[in-house]
């Protein structure tokens, strides 16, 4: 079986009626699977893409990241002759050996939600899943300019690929220690937690904030006798108070997580700067991301 060139993917919205539509170029990150066709296209230069990536299982409550950048929309139309399961191994195996990081993957309604059926495509555009043959996949790639997310949907016959292009540079690499983190707090008084995100404009965590998570947890398990504010810091973007809120919210996410893992509510306390003590200028996107960060106060 050939495989495709990796690339980040795009989610189909409309389907061609015609056997004779337009034919659209491929994204420049992935090829398409030899034999299909691509009548539908759609680019957006910035806009917001709601990611699903937890299978359904309550109606209208899809569960999804909110992802900002540049939206290209592909929809596909399937050689005849090949499987759902082969198409979508194919895509799949080329993302990852490019190392894609799979953020939620499925098959059917039994491992996408009772569902998906019927809420997928009104929530985001996404096909509905009919059967257990159809595959989807959410995950985000590493790219020069940044991290692409894509979502990718085969069925029997269309494929929809969805890119999302940001300037959200890999993540992955920040590494955090407990001993550094302590090492801080006792020097400073107070330390940045690396590693710590959440959607956006919102107080969930997300996937890439567990290894931050869990070293917090470490530090506060080794050093039963340290109790701390945690502090919630945001930009100079939008509206003080929303910002000052948003702030002691995302405090407040992080203290349950601890809590959940063990740590006593009564050595931990959650407060909310906003963005009254920025860590950079708010003038340019790096000193905005220096400033959305969650730092540990020693407290007394």
């Amino acid at each position: 079986m050939r495989r495709l060139i990796l690339a980040p993917i795009v989610i189909a919205l409309l389907w061609a009626a015609h056997a004779h539509a337009a034919e659209f170029p491929d994204h420049p990150l992935i090829s398409r699977y030899p034999g299909s066709l691509l009548p539908r296209m759609e680019v957006s230069d910035f806009d917001t893409y709601r990611l699903i990536v937890e299978p359904t299982l309550e109606r209208s409550s899809v569960i999804a990241r909110d992802i900002e950048g540049k939206i290209t929309y592909l929809a596909y139309r399937n050689p005849s002759d090949r499987s759902e399961h082969e198409i979508y191994t194919n895509y799949v195996t080329a993302l990852k050996e490019a190392g894609l990081e799979v953020l939620f993957e499925c098959r059917g309604r039994g491992g996408c939600g009772q569902y998906s059926g019927s809420q997928w495509n009104k929530f985001n555009g996404m096909r509905n899943i009919p059967n257990d043959d159809a595959r989807y996949l959410a995950g985000r790639l590493a790219t020069p300019d940044g991290t692409a997310f894509i979502a990718l949907n085969v069925q029997r016959r269309n494929t929809q690929i969805v890119i999302v292009e940001t300037n959200e540079m890999d993540i992955g690499l920040v590494r955090v220690d407990a001993e550094a983190l302590g090492d801080d707090l006792d020097k400073y008084g107070h330390v940045t937690v690396p590693g710590i995100f959440f959607d956006h404009d919102s107080d969930t965590l997300t996937p890439e904030s567990e290894p931050a998570l869990a070293e917090m947890t470490r530090l506060l398990t080794l050093r039963g006798d340290l109790s701390v504010w945690i502090v919630g810091h945001t930009d100079w973007t939008g509206d003080f108070d929303h910002n000052m809120d948003l702030s002691r919210r995302r405090a407040r996410s992080v203290m349950a997580v601890l809590i959940r893992r063990g740590i006593s509510a009564l050595r931990l306390s959650a407060a909310g700067a906003g963005p009254l003590a920025p860590a950079a200028p708010n003038t340019s996107d790096d000193g905005r991301a220096a400033n959305r960060r969650v730092e540990l106060v020693r407290r007394p």
